[in-house]
């Protein structure tokens, strides 16, 4: 995996939604928890892989909190 400019210089980036074939943990637990929060483009993004992702899938239906 090839780091971004940004992650050289010691900075997360933020816009960087992959690891690897599978969308990043952090990615995940924001999508799950706060959505409102993603950019547009990454959020499009991210909802076009969970569609596909029954690995993604998963881990973000973990981070939801249980329905009572």
């Amino acid at each position: 995996m090839q780091l971004s400019t940004k992650e050289k210089a010691g900075v997360a980036d933020v816009s960087r939604i992959y690891d690897g074939l599978h969308l990043s943990k952090e990615f995940v637990r924001n999508a799950a928890l706060h959505p409102e929060n993603l950019e547009q483009e990454f959020k499009d993004e991210g909802e076009r892989h969970f569609k596909i992702c029954e690995t993604c899938r998963g881990k973000k239906d973990q981070f939801l909190p249980l329905e009572e």
